[in-house]
C-alpha cells in the first residue's frame, strides 16, 4: 500500500463559467454548456513511466510526460449523468483513447452530497504497444539487464473499467470534507494478457479537507 499526500486545486467559473482549471482534469473549455449538454476540449498531461521506479521493467525505455488533447460530450438528467471523451496523447509517442462514463448523484441532506461513477476504457493499438506492448528491441534490451522477456505487440481494445464512489461533506461556509473510493479492473485482454501486468484489480481511497472560494 502505498500513501501520499497532495494537494488538490479545482477552479471553475472563468470566463462566464467556460474555462475550468483542475489538477486532475487539467485546463479546458466548455464550446456549449446549456441543460442537458455540455461539450468542450481540454489539455492535460499524459500518463508516463520510469522504469528504473519498477523492477519487473528493468531495461525496457521509459515513456515520457508529454501533453494529452481531449474532446468530451456530456448529457444530464436529473441525477444522472453520461460522458464520452476521447483523448489523444501528443509528441513522439502518440496514441489515442476513448472512455464512457456513467454517474448518478444524491443529497440525502443539504450539506452532504454523494457521487457513484462507471466508467470503461477504450485504446487504439498504438497507445496499448506504448504502455503494454513489448517491441523486439525493448526484449533484447530487458533481456541485457537481466530481465527477460518475450515480445508482445498488442491491438487496440478495451483497457479498464471502473467504479468510483464519492462524498463531500460541507461543514461550513468554505469548509468540507471529501472522501473518494475506487476500484479499477484490465478487462481488455490485450492489456490483461501483457508480460508486463501483475495485477489487474486496483484500488485507490483518498480523503481531505477542502475550502471553497
Amino acid at each position: 500500500m502505498k500513501v501520499s499526500p497532495y494537494p488538490y486545486v479545482d477552479v471553475q467559473g472563468l470566463l462566464d463559467g467556460r474555462l475550468y482549471l483542475s489538477d486532475l482534469n487539467g485546463i479546458g473549455f466548455y464550446l456549449w454548456d446549456k441543460h442537458p449538454f455540455r461539450i468542450g476540449f481540454g489539455v492535460n498531461k499524459s500518463s508516463s513511466r520510469k522504469s528504473s521506479k519498477n523492477y519487473a521493467l528493468r531495461g525496457l525505455p521509459d515513456i515520457g510526460l508529454t501533453a494529452e488533447v481531449k474532446g468530451f460530450v456530456a448529457y444530464t438528467h436529473g441525477p444522472f449523468a453520461i460522458e464520452a471523451a476521447v483523448s489523444r496523447r501528443m509528441g513522439a509517442t502518440p496514441g489515442t483513447r476513448a472512455d464512457l462514463a456513467v454517474g448518478v448523484g444524491a443529497a440525502p441532506t443539504p450539506k452532504l452530497h454523494l457521487n457513484a461513477t462507471a466508467s470503461i476504457g477504450w485504446a487504439d493499438a498504438s497507445y496499448q504497444k506504448l504502455f503494454f506492448g513489448i517491441t523486439p528491441q525493448a526484449a533484447a534490451d530487458a533481456a541485457q539487464a537481466g530481465n527477460p522477456l518475450p515480445v508482445y505487440l498488442p491491438k487496440s481494445g478495451l483497457t479498464s473499467a471502473q467504479l468510483v464512489f464519492s462524498a463531500v461533506y460541507q461543514f461550513s461556509v468554505h469548509w468540507g470534507f471529501i472522501a473518494r473510493v475506487g476500484v479499477s479492473d484490465l478487462v481488455g485482454s490485450q492489456e490483461k494478457n501483457s508480460p508486463l501486468v501483475r495485477n489487474t484489480v486496483g484500488k485507490s481511497v483518498a480523503a481531505g479537507f477542502a475550502y471553497m472560494f
